[in-house]
């Protein structure tokens, strides 16, 4: 059992099986590995809308790396399916100062107008209360 074989399985889309193996390879994998594991299998939990699991490698992801945007982005997506869209939108705003993305963008408009149609009011533009992890 290999990362490469669980990585083959999240591209055929076979999610609940490579979240199996990535569980299994970080439970012997070294520091330098946890990263890329925990960030597909955080990929995995999106696929099947676990969106506690890919919240919980999200953070993870970015205690390892808090430069990383992906991670961030995913954090954003797991709040987003959480319905916390006030922390998403953080989350998003995070992963955009890291690296600009048009995806980014369009989630971080798909948030805030989640936000007020909800009845949540916020200033987009002056949103300065970053998650810290």
């Amino acid at each position: 059992m290999d990362k490469n074989q669980a990585d083959t399985l999240l591209i055929k889309g076979q999610y609940n099986d490579a979240i199996i193996i990535y569980s299994k390879l970080l439970e012997d994998c070294d520091i330098s590995q946890q990263f890329s594991i925990l960030s597909n299998r955080s990929l995995a939990y999106f696929k099947i809308k676990d969106y506690i699991g890919m919240k919980n490698d999200s953070i993870q992801c970015i205690k390892l790396n808090p430069n990383n945007s992906k991670s961030w982005g995913r954090l954003g997506g797991a709040l987003y399916g959480l319905m916390k869209y006030k922390e998403s939108l953080d989350a998003y705003t995070k992963a955009n100062s890291k690296t600009k993305n048009k995806i980014y963008d369009i989630m971080i408009n798909k948030t805030y107008n989640k936000m007020l149609s909800c009845g949540t009011e916020m200033k987009l533009k002056e949103n300065k209360n970053f998650l810290n992890y």
